[in-house]
């Protein structure tokens, strides 16, 4: 999508749109903009609710129905763009914040059936990544069988959920605490 063009389905500048996706505000797409907007930006910096044009759902429609539609098409299309990037070397450092948001947007009962992409999701889960152990010296579950490797249905759910809240970031690293 051009610049110009979302310039205007936003009602802002083109220039603005060049220094909003300098923070990370996606460019392929109105709603991914708009969505990013909502999560990212003071309610009374964006001129679209300040002069009464605002796109969002009215007071009475079911909010977080509408939020979790959109945030899952949100997150399918931005997780494969990071895909991508990725796979063409470069980094998603201006990605995560609103990959993170959206995963958040995504109530835990509705979360199962959302992929993320291994790449991506390697880059949202780093921190915690970097405090495992070695794969050499594996930890053993209770039964002696290796952590990682665990295939029980109700751990691999349990550590599927784990990870996707890492990634999502509700899940976060004490840095103090890993460090003693």
């Amino acid at each position: 999508m051009l610049k110009k063009d979302l310039a205007k389905a936003l009602h802002i500048s083109a220039s603005m749109v060049s220094r909003l996706a300098k923070l990370g505000m996606p460019t392929d797409s109105v709603a991914g903009a708009r969505r990013w907007r909502e999560c990212n930006l003071e309610t009374g910096r964006m001129k679209d609710v300040r002069i009464g044009r605002a796109s969002a759902a009215p007071a009475t429609a079911p909010r977080d129905r509408l939020t979790v539609a959109h945030a899952r098409e949100e997150v399918e299309a931005l997780m494969a763009a990071a895909g991508r990037t990725l796979r063409a070397g470069q980094k998603i450092d201006a990605m995560v914040p609103l990959l993170r948001s959206l995963l958040r947007a995504i109530p835990p009962a509705e979360r199962a059936p959302i992929g993320l992409d291994f790449d991506v999701a390697t880059v949202l889960v780093a921190d915690v990544l970097a405090l495992l152990p070695p794969r050499e010296t594996d930890p053993l579950n209770e039964d002696r069988t290796p952590v990682y490797t665990s295939n029980h249905g109700e751990d691999a759910d349990d550590l599927g959920k784990f990870w996707y809240q890492v990634a999502a970031g509700e899940i976060v690293v004490n840095r103090e605490r890993a460090e003693k």
